[in-house]
C-alpha cells in the first residue's frame, strides 16, 4: 500500500512533536531533584489507586445491581417476549419481512404464507375470513400471468375487491 507525500509528512511531523515531548520530560525529570521526583511518583500511585477504587466500586456497584435490578428486568423482558409471541405481532413481522426487498424469502416460505391465506379464506368459522378472501382475489388478479374476469358468486366480494376483473357470476 502506497502512501502519500503528504501522509508522510505528516507521519514524520508527528514523529517530531512526540520526540521532542520525550525530551522535555526526559529533561526536566532529571533537573528535579530526588524529593520532587519522590512527589510525583506518589502523585501517580494516588492517582493509580484512586483509578482501581472507582474502577472497584463500580464493579461493586454492578454486582448490587444485578441482584437487585435483576429480577423485574427478567419479569419485563418475560413480559415483553410473550407480548410477541402473539399471532397478530407475528403475522405483522412476516409481513414486514416479506414487503423488504431487502430480505431474502424462500420458496417454501412464500408457499407457506399463500397457503396460509387459502386456508383462513376457506375458513367458515372465521368473521375475518370474508376480508381475507378479499386481499386474495385482488393479489390474484395482480398476478401478470391472470387476464379475463374472475367470477365469484357473493356480490359482496365483488363490492369489495378492488380489481374491475373481479366480477359477480350470473
Amino acid at each position: 500500500m502506497a502512501f502519500s507525500i503528504e501522509t508522510v509528512g505528516r507521519l514524520w511531523a508527528a514523529g517530531r512533536n512526540l520526540g521532542n515531548q520525550a525530551i522535555g520530560v526526559a529533561v526536566g525529570a532529571g533537573l528535579a531533584t530526588a524529593a520532587q521526583q519522590q512527589g510525583f511518583l506518589d502523585s501517580v500511585d494516588q492517582i493509580w489507586k484512586g483509578a482501581q477504587m472507582i474502577y472497584q466500586g463500580g464493579a461493586s456497584l454492578y454486582a448490587l445491581g444485578v441482584v437487585l435490578l435483576g429480577p423485574p428486568i427478567g419479569w419485563f423482558f418475560t413480559y415483553v417476549s410473550q407480548r410477541s409471541a402473539k399471532t397478530d405481532n407475528q403475522a405483522a413481522a412476516v409481513h414486514a419481512a416479506v414487503a423488504d426487498p431487502n430480505t431474502m424469502v424462500s420458496a417454501e416460505t412464500q408457499k407457506s404464507i399463500i397457503q396460509t391465506t387459502a386456508s383462513i379464506a376457506q375458513s367458515t368459522n372465521l368473521e375475518v375470513s370474508k376480508d381475507a378472501k378479499v386481499v386474495l382475489l385482488d393479489a390474484t388478479a395482480a398476478l401478470p400471468e391472470v387476464v379475463g374476469t374472475i367470477k365469484v358468486t357473493d356480490p359482496e366480494l365483488e363490492a369489495a375487491t378492488a380489481s374491475p376483473q373481479v366480477k359477480t357470476a350470473a
